[in-house]
């Protein structure tokens, strides 16, 4: 997993790697949980409860980076919920599924990634997070 903006000094180094490791357990159920929102939705409008739904998880997620100093996860997940925010508003479409869905998969793979790839799978998740906004926008 990435090691960006750790604060160490916070956490002994068993203590930050059980916290990672939790983190990391975490991150995957919360974007597993936007993953299957984003499936069940499909092409058709989204149910009532769904994108507020993938926004808490995602909110939670990036408060719980937070706490462990993950800068660039605390972005992603900010980045991700604002996108989300655009679609309380409609729009919800298959191609806008399959987004969201490689947008949840891009956060997982840096979450899981060696710090040296880290760097290049976030620039992409970025990027894949502002395709969307533009689109929604």
């Amino acid at each position: 997993m990435a090691d960006d903006g750790e604060r160490s000094g916070d956490f002994d180094a068993d203590e930050l790697a059980m916290l990672r490791q939790l983190f990391r357990d975490e991150a995957h159920e919360a974007l597993e949980a936007v993953t299957a929102r984003a499936l069940a939705t499909g092409a058709g409008p989204p149910a009532p409860d769904a994108v507020p739904e993938m926004m808490r998880v995602t909110h939670t997620l990036k408060g719980s980076a937070g706490m462990l100093g993950m800068d660039t996860m605390v972005d992603l997940a900010h980045r991700l919920e604002s996108a989300l925010a655009l679609l309380r508003a409609g729009g919800w479409t298959a191609a806008i599924a399959d987004q969201v869905i490689e947008i949840a998969d891009g956060m997982r793979a840096y979450v899981d990634a060696p710090t040296a790839e880290a760097d290049g799978i976030a620039a992409r998740v970025r990027t894949q997070i502002a395709n969307l906004i533009a689109e929604l926008g």
